[in-house]
């Protein structure tokens, strides 16, 4: 097998058969299992003989190869969770010896290699929620004695350490929703204050609880963390008002509940906290019901824009992506909003009958990408410039009322790379330049029926 490790574009990809449960990915649509750096590309799957292998790619058949067996033959490495760090991609994988470990590449067979094995023998230091604070790798791990907790490492053994021990003992603190803010890293931790906001700057006494927001409710629990116009937002809940709208200047002092949108001990669940247009956009509940508001960071300018239905319960507007000053989101169908009531409006009923759900929203050139079943081919790829006329099917990849589920998807040198399935191949990797001739599969990876990529890690 010739492997390339110089050419000046390259996709780095992992590609797996056995992923354990399902979702949709790209922007605005959970988490996807493809990314890049530098030309480079990198997702999930498997060639039928190796197992869920590291991979690079240069966008064509022949330069399609596997950099390393992680975990030789056809056992499984699942390399998973990658950043870009100091020129290098750091990763998490499992050598089939040592568990689920932290790992970086160059894109070269020898270059890539386990740089700590956190916990340590066959035990899993499930490294993972990467990001890159102040020239250092921040990261959770859990080494086996403490929890799940705070790493940071400098890209050496010695330099991998538990930055702090926020849930002391055994027990996790279990970060999530990192966010830079600053030059700072905030995120929702549990310590004994329960689950809270804290910041670092990727050192142990810049390492420390912002505010404990939930005082008398145990957590006060932040998510949906979003810088706008130099402030944090995001969604909190305390005894007296429920989960609403936050805002921090990163301290204690400065944090404080921006609006009771929906007034008293009511939640009005801030969601899908977009940026768009110099306007912050999410959806949340008041008492006449769930709608799309906007917020210019004070409370008289936190509004309505449209109410969407008397009643919260069923599905919400979900998967809110920005694409040219305009936000679009799927509630059943597609809709699209400017940040006014007038301008949010469904852009079209694709499926008159049923609803057609889109999923896998991204935007690509100026227009907005996702799939949707019209109830005549399937979930397949579509494309809109937000009017009805210009939304329409761009290729039913798996032919007939099967789905082809394009997901995990990137866009690179003026292409958008994805994962799909048609009538023969499988989930492979294909490619689009947004044009129906121009979307076509890139590689079969795995020959035949089976799939190269799939959904999932374990």
């Amino acid at each position: 097998m010739r492997l390339i490790a110089c050419c000046k574009f390259i996709l780095i990809i992992i590609f797996s058969t056995t992923y354990l449960s399902a979702c949709s990915s790209g922007s605005g649509s959970g988490q996807s299992l493809i990314d890049y750096f530098d030309g480079l590309i990198i997702l999930p799957a498997n060639d039928g003989f190796h197992g869920n292998e590291l991979w690079i790619s240069d966008g064509t058949a022949d330069g399609t190869v596997m950099v390393k067996d992680i975990n030789p033959g056809s056992g499984h490495s699942y390399p998973a969770n990658f950043i870009k760090f100091n020129g290098k991609y750091y990763f998490a994988a499992d050598d089939g010896t040592s568990g689920k470990e932290l790992w970086v590449s160059d894109g070269t067979a020898v270059g890539t290699v386990m740089v700590k094995d956190i916990n340590p023998g066959a035990g899993n230091g499930s490294p993972g929620l990467f990001s890159v604070i102040n020239d250092r790798l921040v990261f959770t791990a859990t080494n086996g004695i403490a929890g799940v907790e705070l790493w940071i490492s400098d890209g050496t053994p010695n330099g991998t350490i538990m930055l702090k021990d926020i849930r002391p003992g055994v027990g996790s603190s279990q970060p999530v929703h990192f966010t830079e803010y600053k030059g700072r890293l905030y995120f929702n931790a549990e310590g004994i204050e329960g689950r809270e906001l804290w910041t670092s700057d990727s050192t142990t006494d810049g390492t420390f609880l912002v505010k404990d927001i939930g005082i008398y409710v145990g957590s006060g629990d932040p998510h949906e963390l979003t810088v706008f116009n130099d402030r944090l937002y995001f969604s909190a809940t305390t005894i007296d008002y429920g989960y609403e709208l936050w805002v921090s200047d990163g301290t204690t002092e400065g944090t404080v509940m921006l609006k009771d949108i929906y007034p008293g001990v009511g939640t009005s669940e801030p969601h899908e906290l977009t940026v768009v247009n110099n306007r912050l956009i999410f959806r949340a509940i008041d008492e006449n019901g769930i709608g799309i508001w906007r917020s210019d960071g004070t409370a008289s300018g936190t509004i309505l824009v449209k109410l969407l239905a008397l009643s919260a319960l069923g599905n919400p507007p979900e998967f809110f992506t920005a694409v040219n000053d305009q936000l679009y989101f799927s509630y059943s169908e597609l809709w699209v909003s400017n940040g006014t009531t007038d301008g949010t409006f469904m852009v079209k009923d694709i499926n008159p009958n049923t609803g057609d759900h889109p999923w896998s929203l991204w935007g690509y050139n100026g227009r907005l990408y996702f799939t949707a079943d019209d109830g005549n081919h399937g979930r397949e790829l579509w494309v809109s410039d937000g009017t009805d006329n210009g939304t329409y099917l761009l290729k039913d990849m798996n032919v007939g009322i099967d789905n082809s589920g394009a997901n995990f998807i990137t866009n690179l040198n003026g292409l958008s790379y994805f994962a799909a399935s048609n009538n023969n191949e499988g989930r492979e990797l294909w490619v689009t330049d947004g044009t129906t001739t121009g979307t076509e599969m890139v590689v079969d990876i795995n020959p035949g029926a089976g799939s190269g990529i799939e959904y999932l890690f374990p």
